[in-house]
């Protein structure tokens, strides 16, 4: 059976205690005890009556509290239920939509912009605003473009390793004049033909948006590329496809040229930028390649819908590596010109053929400015005037002597000359530029060793 609160129960134990009374002789005492022994009674009563009331107090809110957390269980059971149906309602219309996706995508593009209602470029052209966030790239040695990009609050500066590699002056300026003077590191991508540069003074500039990582490119797809064609100064506007793709590079049909190198491959129906047109040279076959049909370039972008690797360098240091790579390969030349020569009574034999076509005498040339080339072209003079007169081995001695001279001056160019220390770009032709070298310090020592007396 259960009890009443500890509070109840101490008040009336302690009343009834006080009805505990000493025995009293006289009657008046004994009719008190009987007076007190009815009251008790009556309290037993009374707490009777009280303990069962509480009791009954009890059972029934045990019987609401039981009703109500059977009702709580029933409802969270149904919400339960409820949620589990809506998960499954959800994941098969993720499943539907991304069904209906691909088909999409693999419809024809006019097809496609009437089921979704995408803009289609036309020949009314792309949109100004677009053509605005494009750059007019100004150097003293090349001209190219360049084009601004948003990413979150920094404005970017996007363009060719190559448009700016050489210059050591560079004059950046918008479609509609305005000239950007103030800008961040220069950071150049590993693994390919492409740098970035942040722009302090972008202000209200127009600016392109990256296509994400996650869009796909399929063949085919329309584009617009955007550039300086030619140099001409004015943003021109080619009209093409993809024709294939890798993880690095897109290969275009706009009929791009010289000058459009760093400028936006854009998708002609959005007008987000898959791609930035970088003219790659073909793969440098020898020395000479520089100039002619075999250093020809091909239609191709890089891709820049994905995660690029960035190497943040000042960047005239960057501008300084291929002033540096261009002065070692001059000295590899020369010196492949001047071991090509073998000194005879009518003069050095410079009419002799190096590799890509040219002869020693041109190349020479070109480079007379250098002390020890000087001596050489006037030794040969004399020797073709019949000025000199000399004896074989007087005249072997001679030019061995020159020979060594210029081996020494290769050798000094090329002094702290280390691929590896340059950036991507710049890297690959060092390494074949080191290659070359060798080749050219080797063909010195055996001239050098066939003068021996």
């Amino acid at each position: 059976m259960k009890t009443l609160p500890a509070s109840v129960s101490l008040a009336l134990t302690c009343a009834a205690g006080l009805l505990v009374l000493p025995a009293c002789k006289s009657k008046a005492d004994a009719r008190k005890i009987k007076d007190l022994e009815v009251e008790q009674a009556d309290l037993n009563e009374t707490i009777e009556a009280l303990q069962e009331e509480f009791n009954v107090q009890l059972e029934n809110r045990d019987e609401q509290t039981a009703k109500l957390e059977a009702e709580f269980e029933k409802e969270l059971a149904q919400l339960r239920k409820e949620r589990d149906e809506a998960l499954a309602q959800h994941q098969q219309a993720a499943s539907t939509l991304r069904q209906m996706e691909a088909r999409v995508a693999n419809l024809p593009q006019t097809t496609r912009a009437s089921v979704t209602g995408e803009v289609v470029a036309t020949d009314a052209g792309l949109d100004p605003a677009k053509q605005q966030a494009v750059v007019l790239i100004a150097g003293d040695v090349t001209k190219g473009t360049g084009f601004i990009v948003g990413i979150g609050e920094k404005r970017y500066l996007y363009t060719a390793a190559h448009v700016l590699s050489g210059n050591q002056r560079l004059t950046i300026s918008g479609a509609d004049g305005r000239k950007f003077t103030k800008f961040g590191p220069l950071e150049v991508a590993e693994g390919a033909d492409l740098v970035r540069l942040e722009i302090l003074d972008a202000g209200d500039a127009p600016f392109l948006t990256l296509a994400e990582p996650t869009d796909q490119i399929a063949s085919g797809t329309a584009i617009v590329a955007l550039g300086n064609s030619g140099g001409a100064g004015v943003i021109s506007t080619e009209k093409g496809t993809i024709l294939g793709q890798s993880a690095e590079s897109l290969e275009v049909s706009a009929a791009v040229i010289q000058g459009n190198s760093g400028g936006p491959v854009l998708d002609a129906s959005h007008g987000s930028v898959l791609g930035m047109v970088t003219h790659l040279s073909a793969q440098r076959e020898d020395l000479w390649s520089e100039g002619t049909r075999f250093g020809e370039v091909r239609r191709f972008a890089c891709r820049l819908n994905r995660e690029w690797k960035w190497q943040a360098v000042p960047i005239m240091t960057f501008l300084g590596e291929a002033k540096r790579i261009a002065d070692f390969d001059r000295l590899t030349r020369v010196g492949l010109a001047v071991a090509s020569l073998s000194p005879t009574p009518e003069g050095l034999r410079v009419d002799s053929q190096l590799p890509g076509g040219q002869d020693a005498i041109a190349v020479l040339s070109a480079a007379q400015d250098l002390p020890f080339v000087a001596e050489i072209i006037k030794m040969n003079t004399e020797l073709s005037a019949r000025r000199m007169r000399s004896s074989e081995a007087d005249l072997n001695r001679r030019f061995r002597s020159m020979i060594d001279t210029t081996a020494g001056a290769v050798k000094r160019s090329g002094d702290g000359f280390d691929p590896e220390k340059f950036t991507w770009f710049h890297r690959q032709q060092a390494l074949a530029s080191a290659e070359w070298r060798r080749g050219t310090d080797e063909a010195l020592r055996k001239s050098s060793e066939a003068l021996n007396p």
